[in-house]
């Protein structure tokens, strides 16, 4: 019965009522024109932002436009301009984070007293289910401290305490230098060894 509490509904800009799960909207395939027949999943990973909606995403895919915190806005390669980027977020859309001074599986920023957390929070999850299009095996959880934090190639993932858990929110590629905080993306490089 806990699922039912991530259920909602919104208003559509016509004017219509549209159910949500964990905040995202859903959506019927209708190829055609025509609804696809119960139980198919003909729309899975269509455009590679499609997905059949399933209770136990720990990453999902945001595509939007990347905006600073400074508001200017930001191209896939972090210089001005506009440009929808795909990126991961967790499951309810907050936007995950990469710092460009981690190595493969080392977290370089958090303390290990977490005084700074609240600043960039690790992503702390024991579970790994991704979208089809994300290969899994590219996904590792490993120790910060006696917590556990998912890294993707490599690269340990964090939220950002100022984007205030308000969906595909990106403030954070500004903090301290542009480029500095990347959003993780799905043909990112792997992290650097050490």
């Amino acid at each position: 019965m806990e699922s039912f509490l991530y259920f909602a509904a919104i208003t559509t800009s016509t004017n219509k009522r549209q159910l949500t799960y964990k905040g995202w909207p859903l959506y019927y395939y209708t190829p055609g024109g025509t609804p696809e027949a119960a139980g198919a999943t003909g729309g899975e990973a269509i455009d590679g932002i499609w997905f059949v909606a399933k209770p136990d995403y720990t990453i999902m895919l945001a595509n939007k436009q990347l905006i600073g915190s400074d508001n200017i806005h930001y191209k896939s390669d972090y210089t001005p301009g506009d440009q929808n980027t795909i990126f991961f977020t967790d499951a309810v859309g907050n936007t995950l984070y990469t710092f460009s001074r981690d190595s493969a599986n080392i977290n370089k920023f958090t303390k290990n007293d977490f005084s700074n957390n609240n600043l960039f929070p690790i992503y702390d999850t024991t579970r790994i289910w991704v979208p089809s299009v994300l290969d899994k095996t590219h996904f590792t959880i490993t120790n910060v401290f006696g917590r556990n934090q998912l890294s993707y190639n490599g690269w340990p993932l964090y939220h950002f305490g100022d984007d205030g858990g308000v969906r595909g929110s990106t403030k954070g590629i500004t903090f301290g230098a542009v480029g500095r905080w990347p959003v993780p993306v799905k043909n990112m490089p792997a992290a650097p060894a050490q």
